[in-house]
């Protein structure tokens, strides 16, 4: 017996990048995860970013606009 066909959903994708300090770039980061998404075919939704905020800090603009997101299954 054979499953019937439904139409896969694209996947949503957000990309968050980080750098410590305001002299760093965030660009590498996310040409790579750009990169990525488009090789497995799924949808950029949103791009978050944080420069200047270290990795042990859990207060960060970027972070926090991008866990809400997928709270609200934005991606």
């Amino acid at each position: 017996m054979t499953r019937p066909m439904t139409k896969q959903r694209t996947r949503r994708a957000a990309i968050y990048a980080r750098v410590s300090t305001d002299d760093q770039s965030t660009r590498l980061q996310l040409d790579d995860a750009r990169r990525l998404v488009e090789a497995r075919g799924w949808e950029l939704v949103e791009v978050h970013e944080d420069v200047g905020y270290s990795g042990s800090k859990d207060q960060r603009p970027g972070l926090t606009k991008l866990l809400a997101a997928v709270r609200k299954r934005r991606v």
